[in-house]
């Protein structure tokens, strides 16, 4: 699978020849995490938190894990988070004349779009002595910490969509329009396309859980519409049995073989460039849980040497651009 930054071109549009994303017309992806990290570290070390009857300080960030990306397609630019913020911090007061200290941890969850941000404070070694300044951290720096929070996402906000904005002014002059070669496409007469199930296929599972309803998810994976979307191409996609679909310009295709709304499809499946007659099957399952949806993705047959890449892609192409195009976060659950 290609790493961020690079393309895999059975599964993306091939840009211009001269590698130039004029625009933004392309997709593109851009993770900002790595520029996020010095921020946020500068933002929160050596922060004293105002506390009657206490002294406390968040001394260092432990650590800040998770996606942060900006996401481009056709001039709009779309910002989607889902971080886990760890920071340590330090406190003291008097009981009885004789000072109490303590160390600990403060975890930040769901650091989403939604910013309902869920702050977890602990102790290092928790005492009946020590228990107050866990309390007076969790009392007087939650709100601290998250406004921090939402500061610092709109100011990286801000800043990766003007980096976006300088790149689609670029213009290159006017050049002949780039035309792909036709592909011929050979049917064997003597062979009917049958999935796979060489001893040397392989297969995999895949179960994500979306912050969508079960109805949103399966529209998103079975209507032309919203695989266009997502896929940054024009895609086919007829819901019914023995029903053509293509995705991705064509480097993806096969048949629908059952379609259930709502509830599953399954698919015989290929990259285009795989030998003649070679398919995998896909199973997609929606199972919905009132305002999310688990989606469980089992591929076989594919061929031994593709494995990774195709694996790959489903999180790279499907489940993160969903995310992207529609705001919905989700956990891998596999």
């Amino acid at each position: 699978m290609a790493r961020v930054g690079e393309h895999d071109e059975r599964w993306i549009v091939q840009e211009r020849q001269d590698g130039r994303n004029v625009g933004n017309w392309h997709w593109t992806e851009r993770d900002a995490l790595p520029m996020a990290l010095p921020i946020f570290k500068e933002e929160f070390e050596n922060t004293t938190i105002p506390c009657d009857g206490a002294e406390l300080l968040i001394e260092t960030l432990d650590s800040l894990t998770g996606d942060l990306n900006l996401m481009n397609r056709k001039g709009k630019t779309i910002f989607i988070y889902d971080l886990i913020l760890k920071l340590k911090w330090s406190g003291s007061f008097e009981k009885n004349g004789k000072p109490v200290k303590a160390k600990g941890t403060i975890e930040v969850i769901d650091i989403d779009m939604d910013r309902d941000f869920i702050v977890r404070v602990k102790l290092n070694s928790e005492k009946a002595l020590n228990r107050q300044l866990k309390e007076y951290m969790r009392k007087n720096a939650t709100s601290i910490i998250n406004e921090k929070i939402s500061v610092l996402l709109d100011n990286i906000e801000e800043r990766m969509r003007a980096q976006f904005e300088t790149n689609s002014t670029e213009r290159l002059p006017e050049q002949s329009p780039i035309i792909p070669e036709p592909v011929e496409v050979i049917e064997s007469p003597t062979q009917s396309p049958t999935t796979n199930r060489s001893k040397n296929s392989k297969s995999f599972q895949q179960k994500v859980k979306f912050r969508a309803p079960v109805e949103h998810l399966f529209e998103t994976l079975s209507s032309p519409e919203r695989l266009s979307a997502f896929a940054g191409s024009n895609a086919v996609f007829e819901p019914v049995e023995n029903g053509e679909f293509s995705l991705f310009d064509g480097n993806v295709c096969g048949t629908v073989q059952s379609i259930q709304k709502n509830q599953k499809i399954v698919q015989k499946w290929r990259f285009k460039e795989w030998p003649e007659n070679v398919f995998s099957r896909v199973s997609i399952t929606f199972t919905g849980e009132g305002a999310t949806t688990t989606v469980v993705l089992k591929q076989t047959g594919i061929p031994m040497y593709d494995l990774e890449r195709t694996k790959n892609g489903w999180e790279t192409f499907f489940w993160r651009r969903i995310r992207g195009v529609f705001g919905w976060t989700y956990t891998n659950l596999r």
